[in-house]
Formats: structure tokens, sequence, C-alpha cells
């Protein structure tokens, strides 16, 4: 469950990097609201992505069934990515 909180956090960071601070896209720093809406749909579309992997294969570890799993990782996977939305809108302090 650690590992999906940090996957989360990591990822939604990278996304707002790539869509807002590496200058690619946009220009500007993000608002809050839409540096957690970038966070959390680039998160679900890894997170999703991951769990049907894990379900081909046949990789899941477990125990109690796959769906409170799931829902476990997916719920680590959101909250990760909404902490990495409200760090990644903060303004760069200039020193």
């Amino acid at each position: 469950m650690v590992m999906h909180f940090l996957g989360g956090l990591s990822v939604g960071l990278f996304a707002i990097w790539f869509f807002f601070h590496s200058n690619l896209f946009f220009k500007r720093m993000p608002k809050r609201s839409e540096a957690v809406f970038l966070a959390l749909v680039a998160v679900m579309v890894v997170g999703v992505s991951w769990e049907i992997f894990e379900y081909v294969n046949d990789i899941s570890i477990a125990t109690e069934g796959y769906a409170p799993d799931t829902f476990h990782d997916l719920l680590s996977d959101v909250l990760g990515a909404s902490l990495g939305g409200v760090f990644g809108s903060q303004k760069k302090q200039v020193t």
C-alpha cells in the first residue's frame, strides 16, 4: 500500500512538472485545482493500467481477494496523487 501511495505521489508530481514546469505545454503556474485534477487523471491512467496488468498476468499477491486489494491500491494512488497535486501547485521560491 505504501508503494502505491509513493507511486501516486511521484506520477502526480511528474505529470505536473511535464505539463507546467517544463514549459513544454503551458508557460504558467497551475492553479491548485488544475494541478490536483491533472495529477489524479495521470495517476488513474497509470494505476488502472497497472491493475489490469496484474490481473492479466496473475501477479496479484492479495490474500483476501482481488477486489479489496485493487480498491486499496487505487485509493492509495489517489491519496498520493492528491498530495502531489497540492505540492505541485506551490509557487517556486526564488532566493
